[in-house]
């Protein structure tokens, strides 16, 4: 099953936490933090104004994004959990500093 995001969706692949914490503590999952870092999978085609003037998605697929992620849906797409958030929800795009 391949998952096609439509409008202004967004499908993402979360980066996964770590289970230890910086001090060495080795945390139950229950207690992890909510990762917010994610890798874009697919866009959809972008939001449509009220006077129908399509406005693209501003990031593409293989780019890292920091989500705001209490607004998500989880999916599975084989065996890869994935999630459908809307594009709104992305706060920005990860880079690399040198």
């Amino acid at each position: 099953m391949t998952i096609q995001p439509i409008g202004n969706q967004v499908l993402v692949e979360i980066d996964p936490s770590s289970n230890v914490s910086q001090g060495g503590i080795v945390m139950i999952e229950d207690s992890l933090p909510v990762p917010r870092n994610a890798t874009v999978i697919r866009v959809g085609t972008g939001r449509v104004t009220k006077k129908g003037i399509n406005i693209p998605i501003e990031f593409k697929p293989g780019e890292r994004v920091y989500l705001d992620i209490g607004h998500r849906v989880d999916v599975m797409e084989g065996d890869r959990k994935l999630c459908l958030i809307d594009a709104g929800h992305v706060m920005g795009i990860v880079t690399q500093t040198p």
